[in-house]
């Protein structure tokens, strides 16, 4: 059968605009994430999109608009970075979103030790015209480094608000620590436990100060804390010092940290939650399949990605309105936590 060339170059404009019923013209204006365009048109273009499979042209109207189009992603970490499924919920996110309103992303990753790395990105998306770009910012030296290099374009960070308080998306990571804690003190512990993340890092101190301020605004003992790595190994090694302090409950600062916690507590023969009551953070997909099915913070971390994206468009393309810029936590309960025997 001879190929059809039409087939070559992908569905056009003019098939999706059949299939979802409106002119080749409102699939542009959708594409390019005009405001002008109802909700409900919009979902019609973007579900002919999916279903057909379509691919902008970016070449070709970056020749007619002047424009990219095309986003930039830069993740910085280290060994202690904390759960992958952040990272990765944070880029699906944003890159679902800007390709629902019409841009491409490209990401790269630098240490957070490493300055020089940051420039060289920041230098990159702006030679090759790259219309604005996300930097995730979990560290201070991360954001005094971008702050020196002083970013010629459009720009977001995720936990920058210190810093860049008009330019920053973030999770409100106090907020989901003070959930965590007083479900625990609803229950009944007057002896709750922290092991924290690396304090280096934004999300750690912040889930730190949640845990403090709840324990002593409900006059509780603030002490019980002990600093880890986010892993698992951390977890069981500090959780038998928990063990030893007379906590029934702990507060952990991520699920991993949770886990060790619980593994510590099998080899002591601890009961959870009979004996102990576990919180973790961030609910992993794994923490429901937990030894114990873990209660746990759920953070939207592809909300937040979708919304870096439009908070970035608002500098890029005026028409856009400001997103909202802080996403709040829930509380998840399952099984890791009961009242005090």
């Amino acid at each position: 059968m001879p190929v059809n060339p039409d087939r070559l170059s992908g569905p056009s404009m003019h098939e999706v605009g059949a299939l979802a019923g409106v002119s080749h013209q409102t699939v542009f204006r959708v594409i390019q994430g005009h405001s002008n365009v109802k909700e409900s048109t919009r979902e019609r273009v973007m579900a002919a999109v999916e279903q057909l499979g379509y691919t902008p042209n970016l070449s070709a109207r970056s020749l007619v608009t002047g424009r990219s189009h095309m986003l930039g992603l830069i993740t910085v970490g280290s060994a202690d970075t904390g759960p992958i499924s952040s990272t990765s919920g944070f880029a699906e996110g944003f890159t679902g979103r800007a390709r629902q309103r019409g841009y491409y992303v490209s990401a790269t990753h630098v240490t957070d030790t490493d300055p020089q790395g940051l420039r060289t990105s920041l230098g990159y998306f702006l030679q090759q015209r790259f219309e604005g770009v996300v930097v995730l910012t979990p560290t201070m030296e991360v954001l005094n480094a971008l702050k020196r290099a002083r970013p010629a374009l459009p720009f977001v960070t995720l936990g920058g608000g210190s810093v860049f308080p008009e330019n920053s998306v973030s999770l409100d990571q106090t907020r989901g620590a003070v959930l965590a804690t007083q479900h625990l003190i609803d229950l009944g512990h007057l002896r709750i436990g922290h092991i924290a993340g690396p304090l280096r890092r934004f999300d750690a101190m912040e889930r730190l100060a949640g845990w403090r301020e709840t324990m002593r605004r409900n006059s509780l003992d603030a002490s019980r804390v002990w600093e880890g790595d986010w892993s698992a190994r951390s977890g069981s090694e500090l959780g038998r010092q928990l063990f030893d302090s007379g906590a029934t409950a702990v507060f952990c600062a991520n699920d991993q940290t949770a886990l060790g916690v619980m593994h510590a507590a099998k080899l002591e023969s601890i009961r959870v939650p009979q004996d102990l009551s576990i919180v973790g953070f961030d609910d992993m997909p794994e923490a429901q399949y937990f030894p114990t099915p873990l209660t746990t913070v759920r953070q939207d971390h592809e909300r937040l990605g979708e919304d870096s994206v439009e908070l970035l468009l608002a500098q890029i393309e005026p028409t856009y309105p400001n997103a909202e810029v802080v996403v709040e936590p829930t509380l998840v309960l399952r099984e890791s936590t009961s009242a005090p025997k």
